[in-house]
């Protein structure tokens, strides 16, 4: 009996596909997620290119000094830009400019930092020099 059924060659197809199955899937999804990651730090990267551009040309910072543009109504900004990528885009972000140029370190900069929520923060930043009006 031991020896018909080692000759049974019926069913090799099924056990390969439920080995290797697994793997498969697992790496299609961790590609679809990693996807997202990127597009979702494509967006943040874009939506810091145009606030940038707001603060070089002077309407940030015109419009701080006047007092007609808060710290949301920056945020809010980003959030029209990523809106797609970020869900309750306003709860989850903070937007922070600071005048003081920090380069990132040797690949320190390339590790994502757990928050003490547990999350991960997708930190963008650009330096520019402010032209006088």
């Amino acid at each position: 009996m031991l020896q018909a059924l080692s000759r049974d060659k019926r069913g090799v197809t099924a056990v390969e596909f439920a080995l290797l199955a697994p793997l498969f899937f697992a790496m299609i999804l961790s590609l679809f997620e990693t996807g997202i990651l990127l597009t979702r730090i494509a967006m943040v990267d874009h939506a810091v290119n145009v606030i940038s551009k707001r603060v070089y040309t002077g309407e940030v910072t015109k419009g701080v000094a006047a007092g007609t543009i808060s710290q949301s109504d920056i945020e809010d900004a980003v959030c029209e830009v990523t809106s797609a990528v970020i869900p309750n885009c306003n709860s989850e972000i903070t937007v922070e400019l600071t005048e003081d140029l920090m380069p990132p370190g040797l690949g320190l900069g390339l590790k994502l930092i757990k928050t003490s929520s547990g999350r991960f923060e997708l930190i963008s930043s650009v330096a520019f020099l402010n032209e006088p009006f």
